[in-house]
């Protein structure tokens, strides 16, 4: 499992999303890379607030997949 990136919860505070990258180390280890990447454009790409949303969230989770 890794922590990754921020959102907003119900309370409106921000958390760290979890993946759950798969039991195999070093296909985990390479969803992790892939998640970072995607992350790393959020972060360029939204100056102020980097934050998951809808659609980016969705995205990431099947990178998580492998998919």
């Amino acid at each position: 499992m890794r922590q990754l990136g921020w959102m907003l919860n119900e309370n409106g505070e921000r958390i760290q999303h979890k993946f759950r990258l798969g039991a195999d180390p070093q296909e985990a280890e390479l969803r992790e890379v892939k998640l970072r990447k995607v992350w790393d454009v959020i972060c360029k790409a939204l100056y102020d607030d980097h934050l998951w949303d809808v659609v980016t969230l969705k995205i990431a989770s099947q990178v998580a997949r492998g998919r």
